[in-house]
């Protein structure tokens, strides 16, 4: 679990970077709407974008074992995302490749940690 916040706060700092440097007006190559690749920490990947004339900053990975029957599921994925315009960070959201049935709970592990 260390490691991966480690991996985490890296890319979290990287992402702050960009955001100065494009803040500044150097970072004109961050001017698109599309997401663009900042770098690869092991399994998480950074990427900036603009939303709304903002910039975005997040990186997403996916998990590396999934479990359950399912005939049809999409990909799964776990972002942690910063707008700092609106000064919101550290936001964590996960793409579950399907639509959960009404009040289903879930449950999420990382390493030993359970939530």
């Amino acid at each position: 679990m260390e490691k991966a916040v480690h991996r985490l706060v890296k890319s979290i700092l990287l992402c702050a970077i960009a955001m100065m440097v494009w803040a500044t007006g150097s970072g004109s190559a961050f001017a698109q709407n599309s997401p663009e690749l900042i770098d690869v920490y092991s399994k998480w990947e950074a990427y900036t974008y603009t939303e709304k004339g903002k910039k975005v900053c997040y990186m997403g990975s996916q998990p590396t074992s999934a479990k359950g029957d399912y005939t049809q599921r999409g990909k799964i994925y776990v972002m942690v995302t910063h707008r700092p315009a609106l000064k919101l960070f550290n936001e964590v959201s996960f793409i579950t490749g399907y639509t959960f049935k009404k009040n289903s709970e879930v449950d999420v592990r990382v390493d030993s940690e359970s939530f």
